[in-house]
């Protein structure tokens, strides 16, 4: 059994109540001690809370690739950035669909992101073969809703205003690779990697 797996399963019964008291211990002290088990005990508590597949074993392969995406954009982000970079919870191209949900007939995409004091949903909806439509939202707890969003690739960037509920959209944007960066009061709070290619 690889560790990643015995990491889902600590978790899972964790969360659900049902470790002893010895492996409960050693969970927590993981949770103190590990930022790559912190960040996937909360990928695996979010999972649970929106009611994604029940069986946690079924996400390995989905956690496994998560994983991989998260330490290749941790990798290629410069060092000073790093603490700004947002935590994937959810990505529809990755995780699949809990039983009894019908897919979607179009080829949208879903991603959400979790930083220390808000969450960020992303849609990425086809608009022809060669763009895309950037749909987000963002969710704080100090419920402050006029962020700055740019998405930047290279020389090119695009810029939006967040609504009164957050949201923000960026209509037909090239196929590109793209930093997206959530601003307040002209500074950077957060960053994520959206890959459109």
């Amino acid at each position: 059994m690889d560790d990643l797996k015995k990491n889902i399963d600590l978790i899972s019964g964790y969360l659900n109540s049902e470790l002893k008291k010895k492996d409960r211990e050693k969970v927590e002290k993981l949770l103190n001690s590990s930022e790559e088990f912190r960040n996937m005990y909360e990928m695996i508590k979010t999972l649970s809370e929106q009611g994604n597949p029940g069986h946690l074993n079924d996400l390995v392969p989905s956690l496994k690739q998560m994983s991989l995406n998260m330490f290749r954009q941790y990798n290629n982000t410069d060092k000073r950035d790093r603490q700004l970079l947002g935590l994937p919870v959810y990505d529809s191209r990755t995780i699949p669909l809990p039983e009894g949900v019908r897919p979607s007939l179009t080829s949208a995409r879903r991603m959400r992101y979790k930083f220390d004091s808000m969450e960020v949903e992303i849609s990425l909806n086809p608009m022809t073969l060669y763009s895309f439509e950037i749909i987000g939202q963002i969710d704080d707890e100090s419920h402050k809703k006029n962020y700055s969003v740019e998405l930047t690739a290279g020389a090119r960037k695009f810029t939006a205003e967040t609504d009164e509920l957050g949201m923000f959209t960026f209509s037909r944007v090239p196929i590109l690779k793209y930093r997206l960066n959530i601003l307040a009061e002209r500074k950077i709070i957060g960053m994520i990697d959206i890959d459109l290619c």
